[in-house]
């Protein structure tokens, strides 16, 4: 509207009315709304770029999580003794790939140090496999010791297993949680 006025004082001050004067009264507003819709284009490209990027991050941590979240279910295979103790050391190696793969929270996962802190865990699961593996025990169903008089020990070892690997395991959840929440701050 200013520009408006500013324009028709100049045009009545000039005494004419000259093509050019017409011309500029008709352009300055479509000039000002191409400016404005551009810088508004500009602006809102830049937050879905940030709002995609946002997107994707929450995308890998909740693969991340529930990749972790679902070693959980492999755990008790330690007490019970079940011959399918691959199936832990299996769980927790796999996340390792999508530890490495991770482009959007790869930063973030190294800078903490957190791919060599499930390296060394997937290591302990390993060790505590092969601890159980080396067992007094005879894989069956139930298994059974071959030293009857020591079923309770083993039983007792097997439960310290479990809770050292499951322990690990949640320190490790909650770090990665911790560090989810600060990368989409939440």
């Amino acid at each position: 509207m200013i520009l408006h006025v500013v324009a028709a004082v100049f045009v009545e001050q000039a005494g004419q009315d000259p093509l050019w004067a017409r011309l500029a009264f008709a352009a300055i507003p479509s000039v000002f709304a191409l400016g404005i819709a551009w810088l508004v284009f500009r602006l809102h490209r830049g937050w879905d770029r940030k709002r995609w990027v946002l997107d994707q991050k929450k995308a890998e941590w909740k693969e991340i999580l529930v990749k972790v979240a679902a070693i959980e279910e492999t755990i008790p295979c330690i007490t019970a003794g079940s011959p399918d103790y691959e199936s832990l050391n299996d769980s927790v190696v796999a996340v390792l790939p999508l530890l490495r793969g991770s482009i959007f929270v790869y930063g973030a996962l190294e800078s903490r140090g957190l791919i060599g802190k499930w390296e060394s865990y997937a290591g302990f699961a390993s060790g505590i496999v092969e601890t159980i593996k080396g067992d007094d025990t005879v894989q069956g169903d139930p298994p059974e010791l071959l030293n009857p008089g020591d079923k309770e020990g083993s039983r007792q070892s097997r439960k310290a297993y479990e809770r050292s690997v499951r322990m690990k395991l949640h320190e490790f959840r909650e770090e990665l949680r911790t560090l989810a929440r600060t990368e989409l701050e939440i």
